[in-house]
Formats: structure tokens, C-alpha cells, sequence
């Protein structure tokens, strides 16, 4: 990584003419298998040591718009095949920095706007996908015929709330703003900060009953609860109705009385006028 952010600097200050960065750089953004004291891991971009910076690398390669459009296509592809297919996007914010650098190539690169415009339905299985992951040459990967199916995949079905909201941008005229989304600011953020913000915004009572509702449905037994509930809250229903019926009436008695307590009282006038 040091390496290639030397080349950068060389290519960027000092025009040095190197074809193989790009190459080199795609090809370090592919998930490895490797074994670490016996046990198997997966190398990739998003749990090396120096993640922050290889993003924020990346984010600076990849800005020029005269790049070609082959290029970023393949470099959209691999990213989010990896996520999708390799589960290597562990946090929130990683998932957030790619879908602010997706949407800052895809405005700096029109062309590229097919990939999520296109139907996701024309690409069925991995098989079917003319995108050719193993190929060493991002400008020969013919990902421009390919879609970013991956990308709603894995955003349809993502927990986080916070995710699938900021992903409906894709759903917008996006291209039309001015202002690039500034996306390493994701990657700087600590995890356990944000991991702590998201535990004290928890309702407690409200997803543990989310959660109960869960277990239930994963072993059957929800219609079966929802029965029971449904029986306590009729039960509850009705013993509410009869209150406020009993309030009803109670009400409704106090002007007889109010009558009766008057009849009474003119009983008792006309006794005296008879005494008299």
C-alpha cells in the first residue's frame, strides 16, 4: 500500500507514466483466502491495518473524470461483488463510504449510470453476470454490460435502517447535484462510538417484543401467540366496554334519583299543609 501511494504521488505531482497502477490497485481490491496460525481468514480492503488510508487512496485515484468508463465500471463491480459475495464489508460506515463513492463516480461518469439503471432481472445468477470477476485487466472485465445488482441485493436485505435510506439516492436524478459526497469522513468516524450511539437510541421494551416476535415467527409458533394476543385483547375489549357501559348508566340513574328524593320532598309539603 505505501508503494502505491508513492507511485500516486509520482503519478500526480510529477506525471510519471506508470500503466500498471490501476492494475495494481484493482487487483488489491479482490478478497484473498489466506491461513494465519492454522486458521482460515479473508484478506480484504476493509479489515487491513490500514484501511483508512487505502480507501482514501483509492477515493484519489479514481477522481479524474477522464479515466475510461471501462475502468470505474470495474472497479464498481469488483467492490460491490465482494461485498455481496464474499461478506467482507464488516461495519456500517464501510457500507456507507461505498455508497458515497458510488455515487461520486457515477456523477463524474454518465456512462456509468447504466450499471443501476439497468434491470437488475436481466443478470439471474452469477453465471449469467457477463462480468468477468477474474480477470486481471479492469479495462477487459466487460463490466459496462454487466449491472450493479449486487448493490441492491445486499441493500434490500441490510438491518440498518440508516443504510437502506441513504441508498434511495440511487433511486433519484442524483447526477444533478454539485456537491460530491464527502466519503472518507465515514471511514474516520471510530466504530465504537457509533456502536455505542446506536445501543443508547435502543427502545429496550419495544425490540425485545420485535425480537420475541422474530423467534416466534422462526419457529412456527407466531400464529399461535398472536391468537392468544388476540384473544387477551378482546378480553380487554370487552371488560372495557362494560366499565364504560356500568359508567353509563350510573350517570344516567342520577337525575331519578334526583326525581324521586323530589317527589319525597313534596309528600312531605303537602302533609304539612294538611296539618295546618
Amino acid at each position: 500500500m505505501l508503494a502505491l501511494r508513492a507511485i500516486f504521488i509520482l503519478l500526480e505531482k510529477h506525471g510519471l507514466d506508470y500503466p500498471n497502477y490501476y492494475k495494481k490497485l484493482y487487483q488489491m481490491i479482490k478478497p484473498k483466502i489466506i491461513t494465519v496460525d492454522s486458521k482460515v481468514e479473508i484478506q480484504s480492503i476493509f479489515n487491513m491495518p490500514e484501511k483508512s488510508r487505502f480507501l482514501r487512496l483509492m477515493d484519489l485515484s479514481l477522481r479524474s473524470p477522464i479515466l475510461p468508463t471501462q475502468l470505474i465500471a470495474s472497479f464498481l463491480k469488483r467492490l460491490w461483488r465482494s461485498v455481496a459475495s464474499w461478506g467482507v464489508c464488516f461495519t456500517t460506515q464501510d457500507l456507507m463510504f461505498l455508497l458515497g463513492f458510488t455515487q461520486n463516480l457515477l456523477m463524474r461518469h454518465a456512462k456509468c449510470l447504466r450499471l443501476v439503471h439497468r434491470k437488475s432481472t436481466q443478470v439471474l445468477e452469477l453465471s449469467s453476470d457477463p462480468y468477468r470477476e477474474d480477470e486481471a485487466d479492469p479495462l477487459n472485465t466487460r463490466a459496462l454490460s454487466s449491472s450493479l445488482w449486487e448493490l441492491e441485493t445486499v441493500l434490500r436485505e441490510h438491518m440498518d435502517s440508516g443504510v437502506r435510506n441513504y441508498a434511495k439516492v440511487f433511486k433519484t436524478e442524483f447526477v444533478r447535484k454539485t456537491a460530491y459526497t464527502k466519503c472518507e469522513e465515514f471511514t474516520q468516524a471510530d466504530p465504537l462510538a457509533v456502536l455505542r450511539q446506536d445501543l443508547d437510541e435502543v427502545d429496550n421494551e419495544k425490540e425485545g417484543e420485535a425480537l420475541k416476535k422474530h423467534l416466534m415467527i422462526k419457529h412456527g409458533q407466531y400464529s399461535i401467540v398472536e391468537e392468544i394476543n388476540i384473544g387477551k385483547r378482546n378480553s380487554e375489549r370487552y371488560a372495557q366496554e362494560d366499565l364504560e357501559f356500568n359508567q353509563m348508566m350510573d350517570e344516567a340513574n342520577q337525575p331519578n334519583k334526583r326525581a324521586r328524593f323530589a317527589e319525597e320532598f313534596e309528600q312531605i309539603d303537602d302533609m304539612f299543609a294538611l296539618h295546618h
